[in-house]
């Protein structure tokens, strides 16, 4: 899990990963949302955007 930690606060601090995804991955580690097949495939494709963005 500290690879994710890094990768996260990593993007945060470069401005890559938005504050967005950073409350909606607290609200699904809280148990606030349910990580449902059709919001992990929305969160796939975004990170395959981001991906794509910087290449």
């Amino acid at each position: 899990m500290n690879i994710f930690k890094t990768f996260f606060d990593s993007g945060k601090e470069k401005k890559e990963i938005t504050e967005n995804f950073l409350e909606l991955a607290q609200l699904v580690r809280i148990g606030e949302l349910e990580p449902e097949s059709k919001l992990l495939a929305d969160v796939e494709e975004s990170f395959w955007d981001s991906v794509r963005l910087h290449v």
